[in-house]
């Protein structure tokens, strides 16, 4: 029984559905109520708190000196019903040098444990989590490098957890009013649960492009785009996104994000956000195109920044 249940946790612990030789999709999940908000256009997210999940090289490129969030999230909750919670920061050590660290763990819905002989004996959580350390230096005025290590621990209900290391890599450059961003995510080794199968992780790399109008002192109306792909299926993903900003202290945005897997999930983002003295509130809403999986996911995060 617990072997049929963990191929099906395998195959289906996210919106995107790869082939069953991997496994990690919480990985590509996104923390970050600003950045889901503009369709996870992650690789030219400016720099936040979340940027050890999104592109780490922003940090080094932040004029705030420490930043720290922590979010929840209620994911695809009319089907998977799952939860995630994350913390994230930075600071800077030098001008040029900024550590960052972040942790999420990721719950699915709990199912109900039975016997050989089909008797009820309890139920089960599968849980998944990252925690990871990374590195961003700023070699050039306006290029920054970075890199981040992370842990991956998965227990979803097979003979045995499993664990894995992965790195994530970024370059951001931001020149005035342009931005550009390159990542690349989980690459490491792969997840084992005692069986004879291993699970790769899911790797994908993205690259994308952004511009601002205004002014900090009054308004700012933002555009990002972005394109990448995920190594487990050969799929593409694209996403287009606009934010609105008034003198740093509201923001709301808007955007959409296509995968070209026949078994993902399209979706529409929404989101707003307030800022005082230091202090954010972010929430993002998604709603499903081409399926109602993701439909009323809600990430809500709450930081502080100097």
């Amino acid at each position: 029984m617990k072997k049929l249940i963990l191929s099906i946790l395998v195959a289906a612990a996210s919106s995107a559905v790869f082939a069953q030789n991997y496994a990690g999709q919480f990985l590509n999940i996104n923390s970050d109520a600003r950045s889901l908000s503009l369709a996870n256009t992650t690789a030219v997210m400016d720099a936040s708190s979340f940027a050890i999940w999104n592109n780490v090289a922003a940090s080094a490129l932040s004029d705030d000196s420490f930043a720290a969030s922590a979010s929840y999230g209620m994911w695809q909750p009319s089907a998977a019903d799952a939860q995630l919670i994350s913390v994230a920061g930075f600071g800077k050590l030098s001008d040029k040098l900024t550590i960052n660290a972040g942790a999420k763990y990721f719950m699915h819905q709990a199912y109900d444990v039975s016997n050989q002989e089909g008797i009820y004996n309890g139920t089960f959580t599968p849980s998944e989590y990252a925690a990871g350390l990374g590195l961003a230096y700023r070699f050039l005025p306006d290029l920054s490098v970075g890199m981040t290590l992370n842990y991956i621990g998965s227990d979803l209900g097979g003979p045995k957890s499993a664990s894995a290391f992965a790195a994530n890599l970024g370059l951001m450059y931001v020149k005035g009013s342009f931005r550009a961003g390159l990542t690349a995510s989980n690459i490491g080794t792969k997840l084992n649960y005692g069986s004879n199968n291993s699970y790769s992780l899911p790797m994908r790399a993205d690259v994308g492009a952004g511009y601002t109008l205004g002014s900090a002192d009054a308004s700012r109306f933002s555009i990002s785009a972005q394109a990448g792909m995920l190594f487990a299926d050969s799929s593409l993903t694209a996403a287009a996104a606009i934010e609105y900003k008034l003198k740093d202290i509201f923001r709301i945005g808007a955007g959409y994000n296509f995968c070209s897997a026949e078994s993902a999930a399209d979706f529409v983002s929404v989101g707003a956000g307030l800022s005082f003295f230091g202090v954010s509130v972010d929430v993002a809403y998604l709603l499903g195109v081409n399926q109602d999986a993701l439909s009323n996911t809600l990430m809500l995060n709450l930081g502080y920044a100097f």
